[in-house]
């Protein structure tokens, strides 16, 4: 198990995991996804990143990643870790 770390923002929620952030809006949610974790901390680290939205953008190994989102394109313009979106 990894050290969780939960800070409160404007909209929600950052939780820290290992080197994985998720954001939620919601504290039902929250509840659902930490209690999921402690009872089965790998079999909740794998549902979590396999459903990932940004899986293709963080931590999945590829630099060159391109996302898509609508109108809006995130990528990587360079290897210190500076992202491009464009779109409206």
């Amino acid at each position: 198990m990894k050290e969780v770390k939960i800070n409160a923002v404007l909209n929600g929620f950052t939780v820290k995991v290992g080197c994985q952030t998720m954001v939620y809006t919601d504290i039902p949610s929250l509840i659902k996804d930490m209690r999921g974790y402690l009872k089965d901390w790998d079999k909740k680290e794998k549902e979590i990143l396999d459903g990932a939205l940004n899986k293709k953008l963080v931590g999945g190994g590829n630099s060159g990643a391109v996302a898509t989102y609508g109108n809006i394109t995130v990528a990587p313009t360079t290897a210190t870790g500076t992202w491009m979106v464009a779109g409206e």
